[in-house]
């Protein structure tokens, strides 16, 4: 049956940003499904935009862009070629003074921003983060109405790995319980983190479902060719995680090896150490951040594509690894924690290479075997991720 959906979301549409890929994937599944979808989002300008995403909106979806003043015309230097993914201290002490200044973000005028919507008219109104604002606004929308509020989370709040110091930690507390009181329908897109979810607000479990994020197209090469050269390839935010173990098994594969050869390619965000480190191997490359299409590219190139995983103990995914399932490509995945179960995940997925994340461990002779056997899993498609996801609203 055809449902009314308003879907409220910061990130829509953005460059080099996981959350615009999944919520772009979703609503174009569910319009393709035969659902009306209304998308709220914040207008931002034109080069902020990936090309690709705005291309492929389906075009039955109606989109309702907010004028949100400096936001809506801003354009970051990330987004001109200043730091070209590169995040410094500068960024850093930026990010410091968001928090302190733009609760819960810099987006957070958007919730005073003009529309004529009436979320009374809608069956469902959907608010995905991150940003948390779009939790915000969706709850003073639905204030003056019975319609019913799905929320899907991106990350988790308080026990985000991103939620530091008292003051933050108490205000993601705060308000993480109360959006959470007053949803009828939660999705969590990890399914470790909605099995921790469940166990700090056990209130929820009876409303709160795991929905991964699809990929958002296919991506596969020809048949698989005997080659001399093993092209590696990362997409994603690489800061916070530990590539040194993998550069230096690299080095010493190639140093021994006659035959046979690692190149690693490195697309997205970094930090100055890890540049620097990246330029003093001559198997290394380092892209910055592009178009999505020149992602998609990447990975129709790559032998190989790369995952690390978050620190030790979390129970979130990034997201790079749900468009790797939309590749006929292995899965390189290191992980910090062998016993936690974003490790099971992996395993369970049977579409990766698995190693602890410390030079001993990474074997690139096991990895180098299984080079041209893997398939798309299409469980992950946006088609079979919407029906899951309409499926799971509107059970009882």
């Amino acid at each position: 049956m055809r449902k009314k959906i308003l879907y409220i979301t910061s990130l829509f549409r953005k460059r080099s940003c996981s959350a615009s890929i999944r919520n772009m994937a979703l609503v174009n599944g569910l319009a393709e499904l035969g659902n009306d979808v209304t998308v709220l989002t914040i207008r931002y300008p034109s080069k902020v935009l990936d090309d690709f995403l705005v291309a492929n909106l389906d075009p039955k979806i109606k989109l309702i862009e907010c004028d949100v003043k400096l936001i809506s015309d801003f354009v970051p230097s990330s987004y001109t070629g200043g730091s070209s993914g590169v995040v410094n201290s500068q960024n850093i002490f930026k990010k410091y003074i968001k928090k302190l200044f733009f609760f819960p973000s810099v987006d957070i005028l958007w919730l005073k921003s003009k529309h004529s919507i009436d979320p009374g008219s809608f069956d469902y109104v959907i608010s995905s983060s991150d940003t948390k604002s779009s939790h915000f606004l969706a709850e003073k929308l639905i204030k003056s109405c019975s319609v019913k509020w799905a929320q899907i989370w991106g990350d988790p709040w308080q026990s985000d790995v991103n939620t530091n110091g008292i003051i933050d930690g108490l205000r993601a507390s705060y308000y993480e319980k109360r959006f959470l009181e007053q949803a009828d329908k939660i999705f969590y897109v990890s399914l470790p983190t909605l099995e921790l979810m469940r166990n700090i607000y056990p209130s929820i479990k009876s409303k709160a479902f795991y929905i991964p994020r699809s990929y958002l197209r296919s991506v596969t090469s020809p048949s698989f060719k005997s080659k001399l050269t093993i092209n590696i390839v990362y997409t994603g935010v690489l800061k916070g995680r530990s590539i040194t173990p993998l550069l230096d098994s690299i080095s010493s594969f190639n140093q021994t090896s006659s035959a046979l050869k690692y190149r690693l390619k490195i697309f997205g965000k970094l930090s100055e150490a890890q540049l620097s480190t990246l330029e003093s191997c001559d198997f290394a490359s380092y892209f910055g951040e592009v178009q999505l299409s020149e992602v998609f590219r990447a990975y129709r190139e790559a032998d190989v594509l790369l995952y690390i995983g978050n620190k030790s103990g979390t129970t979130q995914i990034p997201g790079k690894l749900y468009d790797y399932f939309g590749t006929d490509k292995p899965i390189l995945a290191l992980v910090e924690d062998e016993k936690d179960r974003v490790y099971q995940f992996l395993k369970e997925s049977n579409r990766c290479q698995i190693f602890a994340n410390h030079k001993g461990s990474i074997d690139l002779n096991e990895v180098s075997n299984c080079l041209g056997s893997k398939l798309v899993l299409e469980e992950y498609s946006p088609s079979a991720i919407s029906k899951d996801f309409l499926h799971l609203l509107e059970v009882n």
